[in-house]
């Protein structure tokens, strides 16, 4: 109608939804209706009063992750919704705050979905971004690092960033979602609102900086806006999020454009720093007499040589060994990590076993922490496999906000146990090779002791059982000897009828040279040629097979035979009857 100049009866038109919409308020329906009124070039005032039905459309939609939405039925139809709402939205010439939100996770969905296999629905995607994109009402932006290193995730999804605690410096882009066309800085307003630390257990925000960051400084040469935090002095390596709003310059935009996407998003930080250890003490003590052996101070990075000729600590039998140390970040101040474990690997055979570091807090007011291993080897000697010698003592530390992993050789160690080493072990030790580290754990590890814990590796592995796949045994046939006297039993009648046949004769003299008894007497004897030929080759199905094409004319031709034979035998009675009649 509208290609066409014809004039809409506007209010006939409004009336037919509404008897449509009472019917039916699914979102496919909604979404025929709004993509009508779009259509029609309707006056705002006549379609003022279906901006509800947006509302209404989209309470219906599934969300994932507090950032996106979708529908059931698929993605064809969240694409026709999206592509509804943006163009009632340009007809309407508005856009509800209300809206905006969840316009933002439905394009979301889609921006996921772009890799599509389905025709119909990657169609009206791709529609659905072309009218976002045309509509002079939404500007559609992405936020990503200068340094670009993970895909888009979407609108208001920026992936998270890496800053140094010593340098941090945040560079960031804007770019089209649809176009990858990166905008100049000077065409927008890019502002941040203040960084908040995210606990990892309950997930709460608190505020860690000035709520007010200032605006990023515009590069245009590099299309990038850069900013550097202004961090509490307290702020320590972990996830963070900074809120940032950006707004439209005055050449960008006609006053009446949105910026979809990039209104208080909040843009995932990981703030990482360089660990080392600070300070770590060994304590030696005699657990049998309750006794303190000695402490040593060992220096950051650098191996502790013993006095003794081989330079390990000797740790005599009934002797515990006690490790603390602390770990602090840049700043000196004591800093969290995930993944704190000393191991232990024996010089000769390389079995090693890991045990993880208890944390403890030495200072509740500062929160100072420190890491403590306590190792007693009269308790895990079963750990060991009781295995003597000297050992290797490494400090392993990783954690998500550290640059890089502490790998530190502290000191060597010489464990005595009383007891005999196992068969594995024994053979090793014979040896003498390099055997590479194992990674799994050993029958040993069950046995471990309650303190410490080891967790990778546990002394050494026994070779596991060969798996020897054994084929189901053939069944017992009978010997060659007794099938061939049953084969030559089963042969003795017929051999017998060959004799008798060649000492009396053969009678054919009833045999009538019909075409029934010739196919009759064929059909027999191939079905017992193909018995042979079953017994020698075939399998049951093939078998099979032949005999319904051998045995269908076999049987026909059998019954007109015997139909025959039985009329001539009527007809000889009836004949002798008469003689008989005669006679007398």
């Amino acid at each position: 109608m509208k290609n066409l100049n014809i004039k809409i009866d506007a209010s006939r038109v409004l009336s037919i939804i509404n008897k449509l919409k009472d019917k039916d308020t699914s979102p496919m329906t909604l979404s025929f209706v709004l993509q009508i009124l779009s259509q029609l070039g309707l006056t705002k005032s006549n379609i003022s009063g279906h901006v509800s039905s947006i509302d209404n459309v989209l309470e219906q939609a599934n969300e994932i992750s507090d950032n996106r939405l979708f529908y059931e039925k698929g993605l064809y139809t969240t694409s026709f919704v999206a592509k509804s709402i943006i163009d009632f939205l340009t007809a309407y010439g508005e856009v509800p705050n209300s809206v905006e939100n969840k316009l933002v996770k439905l394009f979301n969905h889609l921006y996921t979905r772009r890799q599509n296999t389905n025709v119909r629905a990657s169609a009206y995607l791709v529609a659905a971004f072309k009218s976002l994109t045309d509509s002079p009402l939404l500007l559609p932006v992405v936020i990503e690092s200068s340094v670009k290193s993970n895909e888009d995730l979407g609108l208001s999804i920026p992936p998270t960033l890496s800053i140094d605690q010593t340098h941090p410096i945040l560079d960031l882009r804007l770019k089209h979602i649809w176009t990858d066309i990166y905008f100049k800085p000077s065409e927008f307003n890019l502002k941040a609102n203040g960084v908040y630390a995210i606990k990892r257990t309950t997930g709460d925000r608190i505020l860690s900086s000035s709520s007010d960051l200032g605006a990023f400084k515009q590069d245009d040469k590099n299309n990038a806006f850069q900013l550097t935090l202004d961090l509490d002095t307290k702020t320590t390596p972990g996830y963070y999020e900074l809120d940032v709003t950006a707004t439209p310059g005055s050449k960008k935009t006609n006053g009446r454009q949105k910026l979809l996407g990039i209104t208080n998003v909040q843009i995932p930080l990981r703030i990482i720093t360089e660990a080392k250890v600070a300070q770590t003490t060994i304590t030696i003590m005699d657990s049998a007499r309750e006794q303190h052996v000695a402490d040593i101070s060992l220096t950051p990075e650098k191996t502790y040589k013993a006095s003794t000729a081989s330079g390990a600590i000797t740790l005599e039998i009934g002797q515990q060994i006690s490790i603390d140390l602390n770990i602090v970040d840049s700043k000196q101040i004591s800093l969290t990590a995930h993944q704190v474990f000393i191991q232990l690997t024996h010089q000769k055979t390389q079995q090693a076993i890991t045990y993880t570091c208890t944390e403890k807090n030495t200072d509740k007011k500062s929160e100072k922490k420190s890491y403590k291993l306590l190792l007693d080897p009269d308790s895990s000697a079963a750990e060991f496999d009781y295995l003597s010698g000297i050992y290797k003592v490494d400090l392993i530390v990783g954690d998500s906000s550290i640059k890089a992993p502490i790998l530190w050789h502290m000191f060597d160690l010489d464990l005595r146990f009383v007891g005999e080493a196992g068969d594995e072990t024994k053979r090793r030790i014979a040896q003498a090779t390099d055997v590479s580290r194992q990674e799994s754990s050993s029958p040993a590890g069950s046995r471990r002791a309650f303190t410490p814990n080891a967790i990778i590796g546990s002394g050494p592995t026994t070779a596991k059982p060969e798996i020897d796949h054994v084929f189901r045994a053939p069944e017992k046939r009978a010997p060659p000897f007794l099938a061939l006297t049953f084969t030559i039993l089963c042969l003795l009648p017929l051999l017998g009828l060959i004799i008798a046949w060649s000492v009396i004769g053969f009678n054919i003299s009833n045999f009538k040279f019909s075409i029934s008894n010739i196919i009759f007497h064929a059909g027999l004897i191939s079905i017992c040629y193909l018995y042979f030929v079953y017994w020698y080759r075939l399998d049951m199905f093939t078998t099979l097979k032949y005999l319904s094409i051998l045995g269908v004319p076999t049987f026909l031709a059998g019954h007109r035979v015997l139909r025959a034979q039985v009329i001539a035998k009527q007809q000889q009675t009836v004949s002798s009857t008469q003689s008989l009649n005669v006679k007398k």
